[in-house]
């Protein structure tokens, strides 16, 4: 094979390793980390009401998620920023015209 497409596979295989790494670590704490207050607490209680809010992992060259609420201020103003272009080039003709049809 080429030395091309050997890379490839080595980097897709690494890719899917990596993935699969996260995706299947440990999701509770560390032993060797003294659990704080919350996680006590949690563990104390073993209510279904309790919410455990997990870590972050992050991986190199994986965007983080935007919040739907983020993206939706942006898609608002994106409209609005269109809107005021659209009406820009309207006053732009109705400028244009009047003085065409007076020539």
């Amino acid at each position: 094979m080429g030395k091309k497409v050997k890379w490839a596979l080595l980097t897709m295989l690494g890719f899917a390793t990596a993935c699969s790494t996260v995706k299947n670590a440990p999701q509770g704490k560390p032993q060797d980390q003294a659990p704080d207050s919350e996680t006590a607490k949690s563990t104390d209680s073993r209510a279904d009401s309790v919410r455990v809010q997990r870590p972050i992992r992050l991986m190199y060259g994986v965007r983080p998620p935007v919040p739907v609420e983020e993206v939706e201020r942006q898609q608002a103003i994106r409209e609005k920023t269109a809107r005021k272009e659209v009406k820009k080039a309207q006053r732009a003709r109705e400028k244009e015209a009047p003085a065409s049809k007076n020539e």
